[in-house]
This record gives structure tokens, C-alpha cells and sequence, in this order.
């Protein structure tokens, strides 16, 4: 998205016309983040959407790739996602 604001409802439209798919990854939070926004824009339609962020906490000593890999946003993991798709 161009702006985190508000959604691009043309853009998401466009994209439900030619893809099945969408993946949100927040750079923070998972909850209240943007995600949300594109899949209750989505609702009921026939588009996936899966969102991955951060699960809320108070995360404060920690290596970031370990509390991505403990969030499901491994590399790996996001690989294997797409792949399944």
C-alpha cells in the first residue's frame, strides 16, 4: 500500500481479479494492524487473506529473529506458506 491509512479499495479490487491470495506482514503487532483492515474488506468474499505480525506482549530481551520465528514469520516459514498456497 501506498498509505497505511486507509485501504486502497481499487487496488484490492484489482487484486481479487486476478489473484486468490493476499499476505499482510506487519512490522509490529498482529492485532489492530493492518491486516485487519484488508480482511474485513474482504469479508465474506472469495479471496484468502492471511496475516502475520507479531502476537501482543511485552516482548523486551530477545533476538529478533527468534520472536519472528516464534510469531510464524520465519523465512522458512513464510516460504512454505506461499509454496502451499
Amino acid at each position: 500500500p501506498r498509505v497505511v491509512s486507509a485501504l486502497d479499495q481499487e487496488l484490492l479490487l484489482n487484486l481479487q481479479a486476478t489473484h486468490t491470495a493476499v499476505i499482510t506482514l506487519e512490522d509490529g503487532l498482529l492485532e489492530g494492524g493492518y491486516g485487519q483492515m484488508v480482511s474485513s474488506f474482504y469479508g465474506d468474499r472469495a479471496m484468502r487473506v492471511l496475516n502475520f505480525g507479531i502476537a501482543k506482549g511485552f516482548p523486551s530481551d530477545f533476538k529478533a529473529e527468534e520472536l519472528l520465528a516464534e510469531n510464524g514469520m520465519s523465512v522458512k516459514h513464510l516460504i512454505d506458506v506461499l509454496r502451499s498456497l
